[in-house]
């Protein structure tokens, strides 16, 4: 009898071990999530130029919140990060044999995977060539320019790691920056070493002969073609010193597996904007809004020759006209008063030091995208994500935060950057041509506050007419990376002014 009972224990451990394997196995198909640390990436003008506070009401310090879904996990493919996330995102990647750590920016407006490969290139850490086993030197440099900043490179291939999914790729190529100009932020107390550019190899360079991007060759390798990100903003704490500073909320990117394996990111279902073109992650907008205030411009205008969803940007960057027209809207809702101000103040020089409890009078910013399906859906940008936090260096009144006017004029297309994605977890499906959009959790770990649930219409409009070449006069080489690492206001310096801001009631 004992016989036939260890015999009957063993045949039950091995059946337990063998479904516990399949279990496993599935759950590794779902796809792979890396988690990201927030970063402060290139401010939009000269980092060094001080941003003035100007101060007004106060502020309504945020209760206790419930953990982040992903503080309850323990998946194995996923890494929490910390940093500061209202800016720009990074991620560590290894590379070489043995691997060498070093954070890149994760951009979905550029193409190219590209770190520093020497003292020379500016960066506080680089990549060694000689210390790598694996190291391969290939023929011929690389140089791009972004809106702001540009760098030149080797081109070289070597082992690249993924942290954090335990993604190891065989060889790759990227470049080895041996110099830089207004790129790296050698200064900064969140430095990066390099950028991941996550769009499509049309837009690599250089562009006779483009490398292949570092996705690209994940999908070779068997990869789901799709990722997702999940960029929280991060939230305002008083340090020792009694003042205001920004810290970091989990941010994560989910590599593979599509929007099932990111459900818990949300807390509404995907909606999806069709993709126009297979080159950045561009859309159609249909319309745009603030408050009750619909502005008086085509689909065309907004969405020629793109409008690209861009994590490598902080901003939401429109049109010159778009942007007179929000500013306008705006001074109907608040007045800042000297008028001397606010130049400063929407040109993204100057902080508003304003009460958490006026954020609910100031109007919430639409953008209407075009869908599936004949449907349209509204994505809202409340202004506790269009007047962004940032750090300041003097004690401001209290209860009080300094914000930024977090949308920007660019001279070409329209882009919807940290300032929109801060608040919807974003699917990548280059498999299915489009991007989705779902609430996020993000306001759970951040405090700033959940966005509306996404409202969806019917709509007879499936497409917009838009003029690819609307740029072409004002095209430099590499203009095709209009948007590269992020754009925003470097840490606030308070400069005591004396302002009154005065929310009115919304017409």
């Amino acid at each position: 009898m004992a016989q036939e009972w260890l015999r009957l224990q063993g045949w039950t451990m091995r059946l337990v071990s063998f479904l516990l394997l399949l279990l496993a196995l599935q759950d590794g198909v779902t796809g792979l999530r890396i988690p990201l640390q927030g970063i402060q990436c290139k401010p939009w003008r000269n980092h060094t130029r001080p941003a003035v506070a100007i101060p007004t009401s106060t502020l309504s310090r945020p209760g206790s919140t419930p953990p982040h879904p992903h503080e309850r996990r323990t998946l194995t493919n996923m890494v929490s990060l910390t940093g500061i996330s209202s800016t720009a995102y990074m991620a560590v990647m290894g590379f070489g044999t043995p691997a060498q750590n070093l954070s890149v920016v994760i951009d979905t407006g550029s193409a190219n995977l590209a770190v520093a490969g020497s003292s020379s290139a500016g960066s506080t850490a680089y990549f060694t060539s000689g210390a790598s086993s694996t190291f391969q030197a290939r023929s011929g440099a690389v140089s791009v320019t972004y809106l702001q900043g540009s760098w030149t490179g080797n081109r070289v291939a070597d082992i690249v790691t993924m942290f954090g999914a335990g993604v190891t790729s065989p060889l790759v190529e990227f470049s080895s920056i041996f110099t830089s100009a207004s790129f790296f932020q050698a200064n900064s107390s969140y430095p990066f070493n390099g950028i991941l550019g996550l769009a499509y190899q049309s837009l690599a360079f250089p562009a006779s002969n483009p490398i292949t991007p570092y996705f690209d060759t994940l999908v070779a390798g068997g990869l789901d073609n799709t990722f997702s990100l999940q960029l929280c903003n991060g939230k305002m704490v008083t340090n020792n010193q009694n003042l205001l500073v920004l810290v970091a909320t989990p941010s994560f990117m989910h590599l593979g597996g599509g929007a099932a394996a990111v459900t818990d990111l949300t807390t509404g279902p995907f909606y999806y904007a069709p993709m126009t073109e297979e080159r950045y992650y561009s859309v159609s907008v249909a319309r745009m809004s603030m408050g009750t205030y619909v502005a008086p411009f085509s689909c065309s205008s907004y969405s020629s020759p793109h409008a690209i969803v861009d994590s490598g940007s902080t901003n939401m960057l429109v049109p010159p006209a778009v942007f007179s027209w929000f500013t306008e809207i705006f001074r109907t809702y608040v007045s800042i008063t000297p008028v001397s101000q606010q130049s400063a103040f929407f040109g993204g020089t100057a902080c508003l030091t304003i009460a958490n409890s006026d954020l609910s009078l100031i109007p919430n910013v639409t953008v209407t995208l075009l869908g599936e399906n004949n449907m349209e859906f509204d994505l809202v940008v409340t202004a506790a994500h269009y007047l962004r936090a940032v750090s300041v260096s003097s004690v401001l009144p209290a209860g009080t935060q300094c914000r930024a006017f977090a949308i920007q004029p660019t001279s070409c297309g329209l882009v919807l950057g940290v300032t929109v994605m801060g608040a919807y977890t974003v699917v990548f499906d280059r498999a299915q041509r489009r991007v989705g959009f779902a609430t996020s959790t993000c306001s759970n770990s951040s405090g700033v506050g959940a966005v509306p649930p996404i409202v969806t219409r019917a709509t007879t409009v499936t497409s917009c007419a838009i003029d690819q070449g609307a740029c072409a006069a004002k095209s430099s080489t590499n203009v095709a990376l209009i948007v590269g690492v992020s754009i925003g206001v470097a840490a606030a310096v308070v400069i005591a002014v004396l302002v009154v801001m005065k929310v009115v009631a919304a017409k």
